[in-house]
């Protein structure tokens, strides 16, 4: 469960992405350093909009892919944190 005080993510305004056939590309465009995305990590960045904490995003991908949320909760944790650790999300 969420927390009022949780942060929401939001993606950095300098990346470039766009959907390719369901997949997230993304370019740096300092480093020209390129990540594509599977189809759910690229839903979670499409979700990355500010309005949603990491709860929230386990909580998306429960429903659009119907898993429980106790199977994803790692995955998702660790998705945000490589996100965070290689700044192409930012907390609000």
């Amino acid at each position: 469960m969420s927390n009022q005080n949780d942060p929401k993510y939001i993606r950095v305004a300098q990346l470039a992405w766009q959907v390719i056939d369901e997949s997230v590309l993304i370019l740096e465009p300092k480093t020209k350093k390129a990540h594509e995305l599977n189809h759910v990590a690229s839903f979670i960045w499409q979700s990355l909009d500010g309005s949603k904490t990491q709860a929230e995003l386990v909580e998306a991908v429960s429903v659009e892919y119907d898993v429980e949320k106790s199977l994803i909760q790692d995955e998702v944790t660790d998705f945000i944190e490589d996100l965070k650790n290689g700044q192409l999300i930012e907390c609000l």
